[in-house]
């Protein structure tokens, strides 16, 4: 009996660890919105003021801004239509997701809702 406790112990406390250390590596760089491009491929966070909103045959288009610098916001239908259709022109906003480079600019994709928080 004393050994089936502590071998479940020993597995508890190795889950833990491996669950800290993946936590680690997946958690999300929350970058300024100049140092986009050095993030190409990578998951990341931004927060910013919305200067361009627009739907366009369902997909959600935004345009941030940080300072003098921005970036464009995609999510495509299925993630936009699960979003609460507010303004968002004027408002400040947090977004995560993949940093891509469509016809030449960089964008962030979304891929779920909750990867698009209101501010104020």
């Amino acid at each position: 009996m004393k050994l089936l406790t502590w071998l479940s112990l020993a597995v508890v406390l190795v889950g833990v660890a491996v669950l800290f250390f993946v936590n680690l590596k997946y958690s999300v760089k929350e970058i300024h919105i100049s140092e986009i491009g050095e993030h190409v491929g990578e998951w990341v966070k931004i927060t910013g003021k919305v200067s361009y909103a627009s739907y366009k045959k369902g997909n959600l288009f935004l345009k941030v801004r940080q300072g003098n610098s921005s970036v464009y916001v995609f999510a495509y239908r299925n993630v936009a239509k699960l979003l609460p259709r507010v303004f968002l022109k004027g408002k400040t906003v947090s977004v995560q997701g993949v940093v891509q480079e469509y016809k030449g600019k960089l964008e962030i994709v979304l891929k779920n809702p909750s990867d698009l928080k209101v501010i104020e």
